[in-house]
């Protein structure tokens, strides 16, 4: 009998829809179990004795010898679907939703790809942990004041700031909304007429660039694509920006050095899955800006040729070795 593979995520992923395809592909759909957006909990069970761990939720039981990749969503309880502002709720409630899904993270499948929690990587404790390992990231303030902002770039003369948190969105019974924000570049006139304190906020130094890299770790290797995103004035402090033009991308090779230093810091988070963007300046320098355990890889994989879905379903399928 084959193993189960248990796959939890959003129904508008569509790289989620790529790797069930190929465990289709490959005759593994069957017993392919997926949970979307949000799963309503109605029975669950977490047993821990000495002969082992035993996870129950809505009858599907969990077992170390299956496989699990968690791509994004979560668990809710029902009284949280019952109201038009349920992704609010979601997020207010974090700690109690974030308990129930935490119980998947310690089952530890012989084969899995992240987990709920990996949401929660702090951006200012990646940093910190960035610099230990080797890496070397753009000068950074985290402050709640405009004095502060103002050294800061009389300092570095150009910075961006960028938010704290992954913003959310909600969607009520005839709209959604979303709050989202990208990475903006501030000057000395932005901060004219601001208040003096607000919502504590990361800015950094503006680095320029010869182009940067988006990388998909994955089981221990390294895909990374180069996206010349300063030919476009648009697209210069953040490549996600709507443009008519296209941006050119190509396959990257990471110097080795690089590469270990970012292997290392995968080993903190105990993380074998995660996208990376670093900077690399006219100078040939290279700056981490973060890893996102959750990012899109999508486009890297097919503007690349790396047929990363295939390989995400093939790491699924396998025995442990």
């Amino acid at each position: 009998m084959k193993k189960k593979i248990i796959i939890q995520s959003e129904s508008t992923d569509a790289s989620t829809d790529d790797v069930i395809a190929w465990l289709n592909y490959y005759g593994h759909l069957d017993k392919t179990i997926v949970f979307l957006d949000d799963s309503p909990i109605s029975k669950f069970s977490f047993n821990y004795t000495g002969n082992g761990l035993t996870i129950s939720i809505n009858g599907v039981n969990f077992t170390p010898e299956d496989s699990y990749w968690y791509r994004r969503g979560g668990f809710y309880t029902s009284q949280y679907l019952k109201s038009q502002f349920k992704e609010v709720n979601h997020y207010l409630s974090g700690s109690q939703l974030r308990s129930i899904s935490s119980v998947l993270d310690a089952l530890l499948c012989k084969k899995q790809l992240n987990c709920y929690n990996d949401n929660f990587i702090e951006k200012l404790q990646m940093l910190r942990d960035a610099h230990k390992v080797g890496l070397v990231s753009p000068p950074t303030l985290f402050t709640d004041s405009l004095d502060s902002v103002k050294d800061f770039i009389n300092e570095h003369k150009k910075i961006i700031t960028k938010t704290t948190i992954v913003p959310f969105g909600t969607v009520t019974l005839d709209k959604t909304y979303k709050f989202s924000s990208g990475t903006i570049k501030l000057n000395v006139e932005d901060l004219d007429g601001k208040p003096s304190r607000f919502l504590p906020s990361i800015f950094q130094k503006y680095m320029e660039k010869k182009y940067e890299i988006r990388t998909l770790y994955l089981d221990g290797g390294f895909y990374s694509m180069a996206i010349f995103s300063q030919m476009n004035e648009k697209t210069q402090v953040d490549c996600r920006e709507k443009t008519n033009l296209p941006l050119r991308k190509t396959p990257y090779r990471l110097p080795i050095e690089y590469e270990e230093n970012l292997a290392a810091l995968m080993k903190l988070y105990s993380l074998n899955s995660c996208s990376i963007d670093t900077i690399v300046t006219p100078d040939n320098e290279f700056y981490f800006l973060e890893i996102n355990p959750i990012g899109q890889f999508q486009w890297l994989s097919k503007n690349c040729n790396y047929q990363i879905e295939e390989k995400i379903a093939n790491y699924l399928m396998q025995e442990d070795e």
